[in-house]
């Protein structure tokens, strides 16, 4: 309705209803993500009981630091202990693993095209995990071409017409 609207008003919609529903529900858009080939973080939503279970082996067994999030980003905490984890599992939603040493990059996608690409720079060693505010962006002239087509291939997965597409890759 939303866009018959807008048309008949000679207002053209970017970025349709469904897709910004599927990129509001954080879950919903890992894993869309992950079934459109786009690799992500490891996530593992706290209300699953298997997947409740793998966040536990990976830190447990595997050594791994979850980053325990809630869907509103309102509260995320860092965890590498069972009891810490168990302790915050009324807070959370759900989980990723926390990627150490890593470059990440946001890139402003435009109808399917990367029109802009920037490197993040935090300001202490935790700052992708916890806070984008704790971050700096620097721009980037010379574009990485694996990070350009997973960035397009993220945005067409979520159906954005207009998006920020952050990527990390381990160094």
């Amino acid at each position: 309705m939303l866009e018959e609207v807008s048309k008949a008003l000679g207002y053209s919609i970017i970025n349709k209803v469904e897709a910004v529903r599927r990129c509001s529900d954080k879950l919903l858009m890992l894993k869309t993500l992950r079934w459109a080939g786009v690799k992500t973080l490891e996530f593992y939503s706290l209300r699953n009981f298997l997947d409740f279970i793998k966040a536990w082996l990976a830190m447990k067994v595997g050594g791994k630091k979850l980053v325990m999030r809630r869907f509103d980003n309102a509260l995320i905490e860092i965890v590498a202990s069972e009891k810490d984890f168990v302790q915050s599992l009324d807070l959370f939603d759900y989980a990723t693993v926390l990627e150490e040493k890593r470059l990440e990059w946001r890139a402003l996608v435009f109808r399917g095209k990367v029109f802009k690409l920037m490197l993040k720079e935090p300001d202490d060693e935790n700052a992708f995990a916890l806070k984008q505010s704790n971050c700096k962006f620097r721009n980037i002239k010379i574009f990485e071409t694996k990070v350009i087509a997973e960035c397009e291939k993220a945005a067409k997965a979520l159906g954005m017409d207009l998006c920020g597409v952050d990527v990390c890759l381990n160094k």
